[in-house]
């Protein structure tokens, strides 16, 4: 019996080398689609970009203003989805990670949609 036998050794987290716990595709589309908007809402809150009266008025503001700050806004509001891609990726939760990567898209095509429209 040497260091090689592991017959013994029991993972109970691992099956097929693919963690378990937060490795579902759904999971991924889901906190992708509300992190970048929370932060969204975060920044123009705190920077003061629009005011607070209604959520109406901030959806307005959102929309409207085609200024190069507030494309500046929205790629800072893609920030977190870079490092929660990256954990996903250096934690190897790929199915978390196809999820991320769709709902990061879908908030892209929203900001690409609002620059030309």
């Amino acid at each position: 019996m040497g260091y090689d036998d592991f017959s013994g050794k029991v993972e109970e987290h691992y099956y097929d080398g693919e963690p378990h716990s937060f490795n579902t595709f759904w999971l991924g589309l889901v906190v992708s689609v509300i992190m970048p908007v929370v932060c969204l809402l975060a920044i123009v809150y705190f920077t003061g970009a629009a005011q607070f009266n209604s959520l109406r008025h901030v959806v307005h503001v959102l929309m409207s203003n085609n200024s190069a700050y507030m494309t500046n806004i929205y790629i800072m509001a893609l920030m977190p989805s870079m490092f929660g891609f990256f954990w996903a990726y250096k934690t190897e939760r790929w199915k978390f990670g196809r999820g991320y990567i769709v709902g990061t898209l879908l908030f892209l095509v929203f900001f690409f949609a609002r620059t030309l429209l």
